[in-house]
This record gives C-alpha cells, sequence and structure tokens, in this order.
C-alpha cells in the first residue's frame, strides 16, 4: 500500500481483540472502527445471547491519509447475498471509494469474494485490482464487474452535436 493510502477491513465485534493486534504489526496506522447498520435482520451470537445491530469495519492508514475529508463513521447499508455469501451492497464502497481516491486511483482487494469491490469502482470509474481463491467465486466477481455499469461521461448542453 502506498503511503497516505486506505485500508478498510470488514470483521466481526467478536474478533476485533485479534484485528487490532494483528494489524499492529503491519505498518499500518489505526484511523478508526466504522459502523456498518444492517437493515432487516440481526445476526446472533447464540453463545453470548447477542444480537448484533452492525458490521464494524476497521479503517487504518499507512502514514498521515493522502486525502482526509469529513464523513460519517456510520451507515445504513443493504446486504447482497446474490454473488456470495457474505456478500454486500456496493453503497459503503462506492462512498469510501469517491470520498478517498483520485479517479487514476488502483483500488486493490485481495479478497474479491463476490466483487462488491469491483462493482464499487467500476461505477466510480476507478480501475482495481482483485484476488480471489475460488476460481468459481473468481468468475461470479468477473462477471458482476462485468455487468456493472459505468459512469455516464458528463456532457454541458454546448458539447451536445445535435442534428441540424
Amino acid at each position: 500500500m502506498k503511503g497516505g493510502g486506505w485500508l478498510f477491513a470488514y470483521g466481526a465485534g467478536e474478533h476485533m481483540p485479534a484485528i487490532f493486534s494483528g494489524m499492529g504489526d503491519k505498518g499500518l496506522d489505526y484511523f478508526w472502527t466504522f459502523a456498518l447498520l444492517h437493515r432487516g435482520g440481526y445476526p446472533r451470537m447464540w453463545y453470548k445471547r447477542l444480537m448484533s445491530g452492525y458490521k464494524p469495519v476497521f479503517v487504518y492508514t499507512k502514514g498521515p491519509p493522502a486525502l482526509n475529508p469529513w464523513f460519517s463513521t456510520v451507515h445504513s447499508v443493504t446486504r447482497d447475498k446474490r454473488f456470495h455469501k457474505w456478500g454486500q451492497g456496493d453503497g459503503f464502497g462506492v462512498k469510501m471509494i469517491e470520498m478517498l481516491t483520485s479517479p487514476l486511483a488502483v483500488v486493490f482487494d485481495p479478497f474479491v469474494g463476490g466483487g462488491t469491490t469491483c462493482a464499487a469502482c467500476v461505477k466510480t470509474g476507478r480501475t482495481y485490482l482483485a484476488f480471489e481463491l475460488d476460481p468459481a467465486v473468481a468468475q461470479l466477481a468477473r462477471d458482476r464487474a462485468r455487468d456493472t455499469q459505468p459512469p455516464l461521461p458528463l456532457v454541458m448542453p454546448e458539447q451536445l452535436e445535435l442534428p441540424a
């Protein structure tokens, strides 16, 4: 990861201590933990008798962030299990990629799963580099990215060529 870059890692509340200790020795700086509020249904942790209404996203940077706008740490998200059993909707990814990367940036996803990050990159006009170990899941992610609509180019009225 380049200096000033961001890392977003979806996790589970029950694994926070291991995540914090494991990420601390990777040369990254802890930034914040975002909360993605679940819509519809609350996963149950039966052994602790808890119903979780959010998914934590652990945010790290490599050195001071290159871009650091004001943004909320709590987001309401929609699950999307069409492409992977752990699938997420791409709304949060679209928002973060637009805010924290330039249009020329390359977004890296080492655990692509169903291709949520790839779809978000296509929607925001960013390039991505993604890896997935399972060939069948990787193909689903490729198909999802291929079928996602890229942003429409912004055309000003004076640039339109109208038929005579």
